[in-house]
């Protein structure tokens, strides 16, 4: 997984510094795709370099990985207090990678507030370290929670603060 992530992000930071390079490249590679889909990538991958762009300066860089590394940490020690709670004292290293499973299950298109995904990214990630499939679901639900209700309680109090009522915010989506 940490191959995986490194060659990842090395590719990433290949395709800011070497933009029209890889445009070539995907423009030549990929030609016998539906033009829909082509165009569609293409577009994709001209608008995601300048948002990747911070990555140019060294300065900006340092602080994103750090800051990274921190919610990573900070996550990761949420769901060992999930699993703590429930008297599942397991190596910080299964939060880490139960975290990380879930981040790479919330990616994937989902139920609104990924309500079993979470649920299912840790049962099947809490058993490589021997944890019951009921104690998995049961720590997946006191993370959720603590994840999800102070989230949409803090939306809620931004949305009232707007003035806007949740019907025109539903008829503006319903609209686009």
């Amino acid at each position: 997984m940490a191959a995986l992530t490194i060659s990842f992000a090395l590719f990433l930071i290949a395709y800011v510094f070497w933009t029209q390079t890889f445009l070539q490249a995907y423009r030549k590679i990929f030609r016998f795709l539906p033009t829909k889909l082509f165009d569609r990538v293409e577009e994709i991958m001209r608008e995601a370099a300048p948002g990747l762009a911070s990555i140019k300066n060294a300065r900006a860089a340092f602080w994103i990985i750090v800051t990274s590394l921190l919610q990573w940490i900070l996550m990761g020690g949420i769901v060992y207090v999930s699993l703590a709670s429930l008297g599942l004292w397991l190596h910080p290293l299964a939060s880490i990678v139960t975290i990380g499973i879930a981040a790479l299950a919330a990616a994937i298109p989902s139920t609104p507030g990924y309500f079993g995904v979470i649920q299912l990214s840790f049962w099947v990630s809490l058993q490589m370290f021997g944890v019951e499939k009921a104690d998995a679901f049961a720590s997946s639900v006191y993370f959720h929670l603590s994840q999800y209700i102070p989230v949409t309680l803090v939306g809620l109090y931004y949305v009232s603060r707007t003035g806007l009522k949740l019907k025109q915010i539903k008829e503006k989506v319903t609209e686009e």
